[in-house]
């Protein structure tokens, strides 16, 4: 079974392509991401936001991809969570199991968490069996039930694997170990030097507000504020959240797309400012009728559109 937001099984190529919503599979359900089941193909240039959620003995679960069977993922990343029945293994924030694949600039943020009694679980990838995995991070929590074994803040498990240039956040993940990679603080993975003094090309491929955020690939400067402002509109949509908190953040929303579809650029402040206020709304309710995790989605990605609007 191959269960993926855009693509169910992939053995060509996808590129330039995004999933959002969720993606859930039955007991013993396995091979499922937020973006591609299973891929023994290419993608390239691409992400989700999708959530996966599997049953007991669901196995291969990952953020982009469920499984990477000999495939290429490259240039993508995954910011939805991760979620296991008992018994579930090989999870990741990007990729649940990627054998004899190979994985490179990519990074994850999304949570993952293993049922019970649940096996090989990472920030990044849950297992990674002969494949190689270069010049990528994660930054979710990894957490599993009292029973369960191999965690990871960027794998769980490396089985004659190759893990190059790759980072973790030991503060966010609560981890401070991996089955590869190389962990550091918070601060330390906000630092250009981290990456550069590893090889990673700063030049064509990634870029960052130093002390500000993490990594971020380049080719995401081409996605502008009205898609991100539309995308998070449509993510809202499906978060089960009270009716009147939709409502709120919907027409703060709403207000800053009317703004920008006007091109008086004085306008861009009055978004912002219509995007903070979604913010504030968001932290408001942080903990109470918006879990942690939907609140970090929300205000990250709104500041991810100031940003853009406060650069042009």
């Amino acid at each position: 079974m191959y269960l993926g937001a855009l693509a169910g099984l992939n053995g060509g190529t996808i590129a330039n392509c995004y999933a959002t919503g969720s993606v859930t599979g039955e007991e013993s359900s396995y091979s499922f991401g937020g973006l591609c089941g299973k891929n023994t193909g290419t993608i390239s240039n691409c992400y989700a936001t999708a959530n996966v959620t599997g049953a007991d003995y669901s196995s291969y679960l990952g953020g982009l991809a469920g499984y990477n069977d000999k495939g290429t993922i490259s240039n993508c990343y995954a910011t939805g969570s991760v979620t296991g029945g008992r018994d579930s293994y090989e999870l990741g924030g990007l990729c649940g199991k990627n054998r004899h694949g190979t994985i490179s600039n990519g990074y994850s943020t999304g949570s993952v968490t293993g049922g019970e009694a649940s096996i090989a679980l990472g920030g990044l990838c849950g297992d990674n069996r002969y494949g190689e995995i270069s010049d990528c991070y994660a930054t979710g929590s990894v957490t599993g039930g009292g029973n369960s074994q191999y965690l990871g803040g960027l794998a769980g498990d490396n089985f004659w694997g190759s893990i190059s240039n790759c980072f973790w956040d030991m503060e966010t993940s609560g981890m401070t170990t991996s089955a590869g990679g190389t962990g550091f603080l918070t601060a330390q993975m906000q630092t250009l030097t981290t990456f550069t003094d590893a090889g990673w090309d700063f030049d064509t491929i990634w870029t960052i507000d130093e002390g500000l955020d993490y990594p971020w690939l380049w080719w995401e400067m081409l996605i502008g504020p009205v898609d991100l402002l539309i995308e998070l509109s449509e993510n809202i949509d499906t978060m089960s959240l009270q009716k009147d908190i939709t409502n709120s953040l919907q027409v703060k929303l709403d207000t800053a797309l009317r703004l920008l579809d006007d091109e008086n650029e004085h306008n861009d402040v009055a978004a912002i400012n219509s995007l903070q206020a979604f913010i504030d709304t968001v932290n408001a309710q942080r903990g109470k009728k918006i879990s942690e995790e939907d609140a970090d989605y929300l205000v990250t990605t709104a500041l991810q559109i100031i940003d853009m609007l406060s650069s042009e």
